[in-house]
């Protein structure tokens, strides 16, 4: 039977149902053993990360591998399979460590593992009851920048059993859930800026309980759908570097913004907190020298005339061997 915890989950394309695997950049090791070319040790990572593993049999060939997320398996290869780009929207916000075991066909076991943190959007998907009375909004949480389709989540706790859960945007009922004491969905602003989510819950004795918070969104990648179907959104467009691409210490940023309804005035890049790259219009088209190594989240930010932000981040692998 299907959990009830499934009818409301949304968030965004990148968070995944299950796990999305590809052909890995990463390529075996020299010697017999197992090798994770990202995310490298110790890094931070911008949700979903790729994790990218290879391997070389001492005897024989691969048989099968598995990768452990925080003790948990993920992920099982195929026979004879050897490496794997995953995309996992399980692994969520936070500190992980990442254990890969793999068995060649002389039975012999090859491991390697490596801890790093993920930030952004992976936020855990249901917020924890609260003991006494009253609603606990937990996600998005404060400080964050969001997307213009909001993810929120939140659970409730009444005097009785919860009836329903309101949401309004800027003072202006969306929808309602009924039957549930906690959801986990998203809402659409039309506009970047600073909006207002309400979640009001209701209980079966009448009682109302109400959380609100103010939520920053801004443009982010450009994206277009279907001919006929509609204006394509305003927001970044990458050439380089494409989100977990291998690059060297120096390396260009090729970026533009696409289809924005105002001139744009600023863009910067950011390699972790530091500013590596700054434009005074809507493309960039700079070099990046002495890039720090290892696994890095790049933050492209842009302004336009009317104080709209517009942002993305993506995971580069600078001078990372693979």
């Amino acid at each position: 039977m299907k959990s009830l915890r499934n009818v409301f989950l949304v968030f965004s394309l990148l968070v995944f149902c299950c796990a999305i695997n590809l052909h890995a950049q990463c390529s075996a090791p020299a010697k017999p053993g197992v090798r994770i070319c990202t995310p490298t040790p110790n890094s931070y990572v911008a949700f979903v990360p790729a994790i990218e593993v290879n391997s070389a049999p001492k005897d024989g060939a691969i048989q099968r591998f598995i990768i452990y997320d925080n003790g948990k398996q993920i992920f099982v290869g195929n026979p004879y399979q050897t490496g794997i780009a995953l995309y996992d929207g399980a692994v969520k916000n936070g500190l992980h460590y990442v254990v890969v075991n793999a068995w060649d066909s002389g039975g012999n076991l090859l491991q390697a593992s490596v801890t790093f943190n993920v930030i952004g959007s992976g936020y855990s998907l249901f917020c924890a009851k609260p003991k006494a009375p009253g609603i606990n909004f937990c996600v998005p949480p404060p400080n964050t920048v969001q997307t213009l389709n909001i993810p929120i989540s939140a659970t409730a706790t009444g005097y009785s059993n919860i009836a329903s859960i309101s949401v309004y945007l800027d003072s202006k009922f969306q929808f309602n859930v009924p039957g549930y004491d906690y959801l986990s969905t998203s809402v659409q602003a039309t506009s970047p800026g600073r909006h207002n989510v309400t979640m009001v819950a209701y209980d079966l004795s009448g009682h109302s309980f109400a959380a609100s918070k103010t939520v920053l969104t801004a443009y982010d990648y450009y994206s277009c759908p279907p001919k006929g179907n509609g204006p394509c959104s305003p927001g970044f467009e990458v050439q380089s570097p494409l989100s977990e691409s291998y690059v060297g210490n120096s390396f260009a940023i090729q970026a533009s913004i696409t289809n924005n309804p105002r001139p744009i005035t600023t863009m910067q890049a950011y390699i972790g907190g530091t500013l590596v790259a700054n434009s005074n219009g809507p493309t960039m088209y700079q070099t990046v020298k002495n890039a720090p190594s290892g696994t890095r989240v790049l933050t492209l930010q842009a302004w336009d005339t009317g104080g709209y932000l517009y942002r993305i981040q993506e995971n580069i692998n600078v001078n990372v061997p693979h």
